[in-house]
């Protein structure tokens, strides 16, 4: 899991709280087969670039919840923007593959820590504008009854300016398979995709990710 406003164009990077990275050819394919595709998303207006794997990762992430002792064997995701004020306005897709299904346990049950979802809403409150009051909210977040088990958080964040108060929240959801972690984060500002969309693109990747190996 990477920092929410972007989670990798040069595979060989890893930000420091990062895994190591060995890429393997056939499970970097795998692994970019999988990702979110922009006609898949709810909505108009999509536009696309490679998740940045080598972008810092929150210095509370780093020191507490590290992922440096594991090794991915690839890498790969899409960041989609579009304009802020279209509500759910940024998502990444973002698929790691580790060397053992081990590994990839491991992974998944360091980063469900509810204080990764704190560091993450601290880091979020922290691009608020200059003068701004924040608070923030985080509480475990899952969808059930999908092709996986999924694992995650809801992070809310209110930020007020100038009198004028704006909600931001963000959705953590991964799915892990064999040595397969795929990860979801979707931004919103106000009001966002309902429920049953945010389910139907979970479902997409739960069910990809349930085919891997």
């Amino acid at each position: 899991m990477t920092v929410l406003a972007g989670l990798a164009a040069t595979a060989a990077l890893a930000a420091p709280g990062d895994p190591k990275v060995a890429i393997k050819a056939g499970d970097q394919a795998r692994a970019k087969a999988i990702l979110l595709k922009a006609a898949e998303l709810p909505g108009k207006g999509w536009t696309s670039a490679p998740v940045d794997f080598g972008r810092a990762n929150p210095l509370c992430l780093t020191k507490r919840y590290s992922l440096s002792k594991l090794t991915v064997s690839a890498q790969a995701g899409t960041e989609f923007t579009r304009a802020v004020d279209t509500g759910t306005f940024l998502v990444d897709s973002a698929v790691r593959t580790f060397l053992t299904p081990k590994q990839a346990a491991n992974a998944v049950q360091i980063r469900s820590a509810l204080g990764v979802g704190k560091c993450l809403g601290q880091a979020l409150a922290a691009e608020a504008p200059n003068g701004s009051t924040t608070t923030s909210n985080v509480k475990p977040f899952a969808i059930k009854g999908l092709a996986l088990k999924s694992n995650g958080f809801l992070i809310t964040i209110s930020v007020i300016t100038g009198g004028q108060t704006q909600k931001l929240t963000a959705v953590v959801l991964s799915f892990h398979h064999g040595r397969t972690v795929n990860e979801l984060n979707a931004l919103t500002l106000g009001k966002g995709w309902s429920k049953a969309k945010l389910r139907a693109v979970a479902a997409i990747m739960a069910t990809r990710t349930a085919s891997t190996r």
